[in-house]
Formats: structure tokens, sequence, C-alpha cells
């Protein structure tokens, strides 16, 4: 009499092998990625990494911080002081840096934690970021860097200077005589200083300017030798309305308004004034520039 077997008394090597449980391990490759994922864009925006791993209390603190950095920029306009730029360029890539590493390791029920070894790969993303965040609040708020390629304004600015500008300076008024100006011509932008305005009368006397008959107090020129005899006297010379006459601060190979070829410069063509100098091949970085 035939009599079936249950399935307990099955030999074991005939019974049916376990599936291998894949779900969890799927699930755990899965969070790592989305770690990956919130650290990088953390380095970039402050915030969103934790919002795309559901830390809405972390992220709410610092998109509030982030935002914070954009009211500095504007309408406080904190850039207009070389301490306030480098204060807020810190800032950033601190909430960068401190975003990435809190993606990486809070305590979060959905995501396993990562080594903070991970961070290393993510310092050039909050670099990146940082700069470009930087340089984007800058121009918002209507500042620019500009790079010094000439020798015409040496001592004040030297080839290889980096400026800040500031593209809003003459919004409300007309430059001065004695500003350090920003003006664009034939597509090319120059930084010069504004020696004299609308109708005042300019003089150059063995290398001396003179403004309506009085010497200016000019101790900022350079000189330094083999000047051509019409950069060194000159005019007089009446200034249109609406113009500026300029001179660069290397008096003697400076290309500017003491040349016919050049000319006046159109008030309309000044689009800013030079603040401080950001970066410098010398130890002269700071200072308003006067």
């Amino acid at each position: 009499m035939y009599i079936p077997l249950l399935v307990s008394e099955i030999p074991t090597e005939f019974a049916p092998s376990p599936r291998p449980e894949q779900e969890p391990k799927d699930r755990s490759l899965a969070g790592k990625k989305r770690r990956l994922l919130a650290a990088f864009v953390s380095g970039l925006i402050p915030g969103t990494g934790q919002l795309l791993l559901r830390q809405r209390r972390i992220a709410t603190f610092f998109l509030l911080a982030f935002a914070v950095v954009l009211v500095l920029y504007w309408p406080l306009r904190l850039p207009g002081y070389w301490w306030g730029l480098l204060l807020l360029v810190r800032i950033e890539l601190l909430l960068g840096l401190a975003s990435s590493c809190v993606s990486l390791v809070a305590r979060s029920d959905s995501y396993s934690k990562l080594s903070l070894w991970w961070l290393v790969l993510f310092v050039p993303s909050s670099l990146l970021g940082c700069f470009a965040f930087s340089n984007l609040s800058l121009r918002a708020a209507g500042f620019r860097i500009y790079d010094i390629p000439s020798t015409a304004m040496e001592q004040t600015l030297v080839r290889g200077d980096r400026i800040v500008a500031d593209l809003r300076s003459y919004d409300s008024h007309e430059p001065s005589a004695g500003d350090i100006v920003l003006f664009r011509r034939e597509g090319t932008i120059f930084v010069k200083r504004a020696i004299a305005t609308s109708g005042s009368t300019v003089t150059g006397r063995n290398g001396l300017a003179f403004v309506n008959g009085t010497q200016l107090d000019e101790p900022y020129i350079e000189h330094i030798g083999n000047v051509p005899e019409k950069l060194n006297n000159f005019g007089p010379i009446t200034v249109p309305v609406g113009k500026l006459f300029v001179m660069g601060d290397n008096r003697d190979v400076s290309y500017d308004s003491r040349m016919p070829e050049f000319g006046f410069v159109d008030i309309t063509t000044v689009v800013g004034k030079p603040l401080y100098i950001y970066r410098s091949t010398r130890d002269r970085v700071g200072p308003k520039l006067k």
C-alpha cells in the first residue's frame, strides 16, 4: 500500500532551496545612492540634500541660513567691503560642507549612514557651488570682479590685481574729480582716474597736472621716465558738458585723455567704480581704493 510522505518528511536533498532575500540588500544600495546624491546637492545649495532625505527640520535650518546669506548680498550689499565678501564666501563654504556632512551621517530610519570619508569627494563640489553662487550673487547685487591686465594705473593698481567694482555707484550721481572709474569703449572696459569734470580746464606742465589753475595733490602717481613730450605738457583743455578728462596713475605710459585720439570720456559710458583689491600678487589686498 502506498503511503504519501508528509512535506516535513521529504529528504533535505530534495527540498526546494529558499530564495535569497535581495530586497534588504537592494534597499541598502538605493539608500546609499540617495545619501550620496543628497551630499552632492547639499554642497551646491545647502539644505536641498536634507529635503531629498526628508529631513525637513534640518533642511529648514540650512535653507534659512542660506537665505540670510542672500540678504547679506542684497539688499544689505555687504560685498561692498573686502571683509564682507571674505566673510560671505567663508560662510557659504562652511554651510555647503556642513550640509554635505549632515547628509552623509544624519540619523534616518530609511537610509543607513555613510562614512565621513565620502566628504572628501564632495569638497570640490562645495567649492564649485560656493564660487558659482558668489559670482551670481555679486552680479545680482550690482558688483563685478575685474582683472587688471596693464600697467597704466600703477602703483594704485598693478598688472594681475583682481578688483571688486560697484556697478551701481553712479546710479544717483556723476563721478567726481579724483575718482577711479570704469568705463566702456569699443567693447573694452578701461580703468582710469577722473582728473576733471564738465566745465573744468586742465593743463599739464612738466609732468604736473593743473585744474582751473590749481596744481593737483597726487601722491598716487608714478613716473618711470622716457615720457613723450605731449604727455608731460598739454593744454589748456576745457572739458565739455557730459564728459570726463581721465588719466592713468602711471603717467608716463598711460594712454588717456591727454592724447587727442583717446579724447574725453562720455559720462554715459561709465559703468562703475572700483572699491578694493580682492586678490593681488603683492600684499595690498583689502583697503579702499583712493
